[in-house]
């Protein structure tokens, strides 16, 4: 594993697109210039798409000259790997031996740096002793002595409810997917071990946000009273979750599912279960009663309600062109005008102003 050091700052950029990666810069004379990128900015949301192009159209030139130079050194296998290893700047891949390593980084580097590429970072799994090093790989953890991946998945509310209402969610898309690509229409039948989750899809009652959101994609994509309920020791799908072996994953149920389930459905052991009208109660949706007042002056906006200023003052500036609109039958449209920012800071400064010495205004 390694990552390309400076990728995007590799990549120039055509001289008539540069227009679009202009910004401002306050110079000694405090007068305001403009300055345009001339190289991939680093943090834009289209800066992924021309790095991968421009790694594509320079590994398929590399595949290009490994079959008319003889003088190549490296081979169409190494860049069709490679091809397929690439995840924006990072590379990852596997390899059988440590032989086969050694000779695919000497290739690697050779091939990238071919097109000004200089890879770092170089990480790979290997049998020294274990210094708790753990490296960060496409959004989950690595632990190179072990070769073992690790992810820490964070639920929100109640653990026990909250996930089990995102697998069963998950199941459903899961199912969706598969199924709607089969010629044979089949009846389908969905199992879960939470009793509560069971419970919030087969009642038709309103539930909180989070609860009900996933209980309304539920409902939407499968029939409520073809959900059943199964023990957890009963479950294989929580194998894995309990921690096992590879041979006991491969030797276990989980594949194929319990053995009933190949019997005929009169005979599943279908579970009756009692409900913890509690935990169900606890994701019913609360009735408020909002009383509004109307309030002229708008001195009372909230700007410690944004979680920063650029945010605050790009909406600002967005509700002073709707005002704007709504008052005139001509239409701004487009992007915000460095004015229309620069108006609404000022606005806001006023307000700050009005707040902090509303004495001295008086």
């Amino acid at each position: 594993m390694a990552d390309i050091k400076k990728a995007f700052l590799q990549i120039s950029i055509n001289e008539k697109d540069c227009d679009y990666l202009k910004f401002l810069w306050v110079d000694e004379q405090h007068q305001q210039v403009v300055f345009r990128h001339k190289r991939v900015v680093f943090g834009l949301i289209s800066s992924p798409f021309p790095l991968g192009a421009t790694l594509e159209y320079h590994l398929s030139q590399c595949h290009q000259r490994c079959s008319v130079e003889e003088v190549i050194t490296y081979s169409q296998d190494i860049v069709k790997r490679l091809a397929r290893s690439f995840y924006v700047d990072n590379c990852v891949t596997s390899l059988p031996d440590e032989d086969a390593a050694t000779k695919f980084i000497k290739e690697w580097v050779e091939i990238m740096a071919e097109g000004q590429f200089e890879l770092r970072g170089w990480e790979r799994a290997h049998d020294g002793p274990y210094h708790g090093n753990v490296c960060p790989v496409l959004g989950v953890n690595w632990q190179p002595q072990t070769d073992v991946l690790t992810i820490s998945q964070k639920f929100l509310g109640n653990n026990n409810t909250t996930s089990g209402t995102l697998s069963s969610t998950i199941g459903v898309r899961l199912f969706t997917q598969v199924y709607e690509n089969l010629t044979r229409k089949v009846d389908c039948f969905f199992w879960s071990d939470s009793s509560t989750v069971i419970s919030w899809i087969q009642r038709k009652e309103e539930w909180a946000i989070f609860v009900g959101n996933r209980v309304a994609e539920i409902r939407k994509l499968t029939l409520a009273e073809r959900w059943y309920h199964i023990p957890g020791t009963s479950n294989p799908a929580d194998l894995p979750s309990r921690g096992c072996s590879l041979k006991q994953l491969l030797e276990s149920k989980w594949w194929e599912g319990p053995n009933w389930l190949y019997e005929d459905p009169e005979i599943w052991p279908f579970s009756n279960f009692d409900n913890n009208e509690e935990e169900i109660s606890a994701e019913r949706k609360k009735n408020l009663v909002s009383t509004l007042l109307s309030v002229d002056n708008i001195n009372t906006l909230h700007l410690n309600h944004f979680s920063g200023h650029n945010k605050m003052i790009r909406m600002i500036a967005w509700i002073f062109r709707f005002l704007h609109n709504c008052r005139r039958s001509g239409e701004d449209i487009g992007e915000l005008t460095a004015q229309e920012y620069q108006t609404a800071e000022n606005f806001v400064i006023k307000l700050i102003q009005q707040e902090c010495f509303s004495n001295e205004n008086k």
